[in-house]
């Protein structure tokens, strides 16, 4: 089904594209603002994990969110989206998948209250997102926000 989402998203118009690139940037930045304050709340052990919940929530919410996010092939301007994005629907589906389900897996850990298993998942969501970063973002030398 996120193949079909991003198939028939690519068919917006061109001008269009600036749009995308802010909506997927801002998307990605709710993504790591609710993957830092979580770091924060592990890290420091703060008193509000009951908040921990609402952001693994988040997460998931957001997964599904990417596919169309990404639907339109903009890979001029300020971006850092490669185009093995849309030249690989299929990888690009099934890394946005494991996102998902790792995202998921979060928020059942959150649910548990057992910290422990829910740390254990932080990492593997973050593998997840570093396993999608290595192959469909720029790398850092080659970010647009260095030109």
């Amino acid at each position: 089904m996120t193949v079909g989402i991003l198939v028939a998203a690519g068919t917006a118009t061109a001008q269009d594209g600036e749009g995308f690139i802010d909506y997927r940037q801002n998307l990605m930045r709710a993504i790591g603002a609710n993957m830092a304050a979580i770091g924060d709340v592990l890290k420091h052990g703060l008193p509000v994990q009951d908040n921990l919940a609402g952001h693994a929530g988040n997460l998931a919410a957001h997964a599904d969110q990417l596919a169309v996010a990404f639907g339109q092939r903009v890979t001029e301007g300020a971006t850092d989206a490669k185009p093995g994005i849309w030249d690989d629907p299929d990888g690009f589906a099934q890394a946005i998948e494991s996102f998902r389900a790792e995202a998921v897996r979060l928020s059942e850990a959150a649910e548990s209250g057992d910290l422990a298993a829910f740390g254990g998942q932080v990492r593997e969501l973050g593998l997840s997102c570093g396993g999608c970063h290595d192959n469909y973002r720029k790398p850092k030398e080659e970010s647009y926000k260095r030109r």
